[in-house]
């Protein structure tokens, strides 16, 4: 019979540096009720050696290798193997905390009908400074929820979507079959999406169970033509699981505030990067995007009042414009904003979108 409670899967690449400390703090944790599976993802540096060390002294460590696939493919390689009741995705150069595992099983203990454990987590600079209860909001902390009411928090930047950042029930990736996209970025978004659409309950803890390591070479802060497709990609698979779920409608002002904020971010941290042809790309892409939308469905939201939060969308489309080093997109933005438009409506993330898509529409290069 199997007896093991938590599966632990960490892809690497390129981890000789830290796949050794990463295992060491959950090895300290050791329990028969854990398993760790470590799938290299075709590291051509000692990760491979270090892992077969480890792998001699450590009795419940599963090493599985693959050719280079990315992150995406070895955590889909994990979960095929894992025989947890519930499943925790660790990247390799970052670390867990101290205490992390017996404190998730004392929470599964507590409440076995919990299908998701969602929890703050600790970052970590290059200097080593540390900045606590990242990524779940204070508002969250110690409740419980269906998963469709986090729909919200998420799309508004309230709670983390990366996978380290919560513990889930192995049966809801298997009866939903749910997968990471290979070869697309920001893939985590999605799952994140589709996680909570298919979760009952969802149990937010207030204690940072993981330690997450910001580095200079993160996909964070690079840019190719791969990265503005999956952007744009990720935007619409996750538009179509709220809109097969009837949740779009509800969300839609939420919706919209992460759709800017996702496009300002990838375009503030990607600026010196994003030139000649990729920047080409990228509004052609915008562009598609927003035309892509059946914007005659949501006309009727268009002049209602919306909350307060969304006013950030004005904001974010002013920074936006500039943030472009060209001349053209910024007077289209301020087209949008200027002074005469009627105040109230530049409040509705839906109505500033159907302004986007009009101008740009009628764009005149």
């Amino acid at each position: 019979m199997n007896n093991i409670l938590l599966s632990v899967i960490i892809p690497a690449y390129q981890s000789e540096q830290s796949i050794l400390s990463c295992l060491e703090v959950i090895d300290v944790q050791n329990s028969k009720q854990l398993e760790i599976i470590v799938v290299n993802d075709g590291s051509t540096d000692n990760t491979e050696n270090i892992l077969k060390q480890c792998s001699t002294r450590i009795d419940n460590l599963i090493v599985l290798s693959e050719s280079n696939s990315g992150a995406s493919s070895a955590r889909n390689k994990g979960l095929e193997v894992a025989t947890g009741k519930y499943i925790w995705f660790v990247d390799a150069d970052d670390q867990i905390a101290e205490g992390a595992i017996e404190y998730i099983f004392q929470a599964v203990e507590r409440s076995p009908e919990i299908d998701m454990f969602k929890f703050p987590y600790t970052l970590v600079n290059g200097s080593g400074e540390n900045r606590e209860n990242q990524g779940l909001s204070q508002y969250y902390l110690g409740k419980t929820f269906q998963g469709f009411h986090l729909i919200a928090g998420f799309l508004n930047q309230k709670i983390a979507p990366a996978p380290w950042s919560n513990v889930c029930k192995r049966a809801v990736y298997q009866s939903c079959n749910l997968r990471f996209e290979p070869g697309v970025y920001f893939q985590d978004t999605v799952m994140t999406t589709n996680l909570l659409l298919n979760v009952k309950h969802v149990k937010c803890l207030e204690s940072d169970l993981y330690q997450y390591h910001v580095t200079g070479g993160s996909i964070t802060n690079s840019c190719n033509q791969n990265h503005i497709l999956s952007l744009f990609k990720i935007l619409n698979l996750i538009k179509t699981s709220l809109e097969s779920n009837d949740l779009f409608c509800r969300n839609i002002t939420n919706f919209f505030y992460f759709y800017w904020q996702q496009i300002y971010h990838n375009l503030s941290i990607r600026k010196e990067q994003l030139t000649g042809a990729l920047l080409t790309n990228f509004i052609a892409e915008l562009d598609r995007s927003l035309l892509n939308i059946e914007w005659s469905k949501y006309q009727f939201l268009a002049n209602k009042k919306t909350v307060a939060l969304v006013e950030k969308n004005q904001l974010l489309l002013n920074e936006l414009g500039l943030k472009l080093s060209i001349n053209l997109i910024p007077q289209r933005f301020q087209q949008i904003t200027a002074s005469g438009a009627p105040r109230i409506k530049l409040k509705n993330a839906v109505y500033v979108s159907l302004r986007m898509k009009n101008w740009w529409t009628n764009r005149g290069y």
